[in-house]
């Protein structure tokens, strides 16, 4: 519910992109997100979700109707970016425990130092019990989640 909706759902609906699952919240704006890349060539990060509408995706809608829509999917893609600001965030654990092994789940790690401050909290909602499933990440991102230096990578 910000001047930026209208052309963001229309361009979304021009590509197909079903909508059903995504309300216009009232007095909530979008969530947006900046990168740039400095003079050195180093990228920065600028998260504006704190208070946007996408806090609110597992609060606002019923459980149960989001996991006969992902289970009416071939695939559900999720990244740890989101789930940093989303309220409730621990009904995606349930979410991804409902819908196997009916649909593929592929989560990309894609961590952010800046969005979550306590790692162990990503950590702990990491797929690792579903090894059917796909985890993206490169190991420079997976070794700055975990503390840890990775020989000889590049992201």
């Amino acid at each position: 519910d910000d001047p930026f909706g209208p052309g963001l759902r229309e361009i979304l609906i021009a590509e197909h992109i079903d909508l059903t699952h995504t309300p216009v919240l009232a007095g909530l704006p979008n969530g947006v997100y900046f990168s740039e890349v400095d003079a050195n060539g180093i990228p920065h990060f600028h998260f504006l979700r704190k208070h946007s509408a996408g806090t609110q995706t597992f609060v606002r809608q019923s459980l149960e109707a989001l996991i006969a829509y992902v289970r009416s999917s071939r695939a559900l893609l999720l990244s740890s970016i989101p789930l940093a600001v989303m309220e409730e965030r621990g009904r995606i654990v349930e979410l991804m425990e409902a819908v196997r092994p009916d649909t593929i789940v592929a989560f990309d790690l894609n961590y952010r130092p800046a969005l979550w401050p306590k790692p162990t909290e990503l950590i702990e909602l990491l797929p690792r019990r579903w090894s059917h499933r796909l985890t993206f990440a490169s190991s420079i991102r997976l070794a700055r989640l975990f503390a840890a230096k990775p020989p000889n990578t590049t992201e």
